[in-house]
């Protein structure tokens, strides 16, 4: 036996001795508590293991899931039936000079610039839609 694997020897064993004397709390991978050994677990009733099972379930957590997604995709559709308002606006700016009002007639002066700005305002709703927006409340 090598001076190493003796070293590794005596460290584990100072680490197992929390385990056995139950002064110290231990935690497992998980990070939950480790009861010592010594010290007795609350006595597990019918309701208690029913109550655990279903809070742990995979299958009913992604049951609640899908009943809230639902309910999400719900308000969307409700609120489809509101018009929409959708502003945008925009500021260019040119090396050189342009023209900014359109020519009506050849030789006209026109007006030139080097910066241009729009704006613009979109109202959507919906006036015809088949029946799918009230169909999905």
């Amino acid at each position: 036996m090598t001076y190493r694997m003796l070293w590794n020897s005596v460290i584990s064993l100072f680490m197992l001795i929390p385990l056995f004397v139950g002064g110290m709390p231990v935690f497992g991978a998980s990070g939950e508590h480790v009861r010592p050994i010594g010290e007795t677990a609350p006595p597990l009733t019918l309701d208690f293991c029913i109550e655990t099972a279903l809070a742990n379930n995979p299958d009913l957590q992604a049951s609640r899931d899908e009943k809230q997604i639902a309910a999400s995709d719900r308000k969307i559709a409700g609120a489809e039936r509101w018009p929409y308002f959708k502003l945008k606006g925009g500021v260019t700016e040119f090396d050189d000079d342009q023209r900014l009002v359109p020519a009506r007639f050849n030789g006209e002066q026109g007006v030139f610039g080097r910066n241009m700005s729009d704006i613009a305002v979109t109202v959507r709703m919906p006036l015809f839609s088949g029946g799918s927006i009230i169909n999905t409340r």
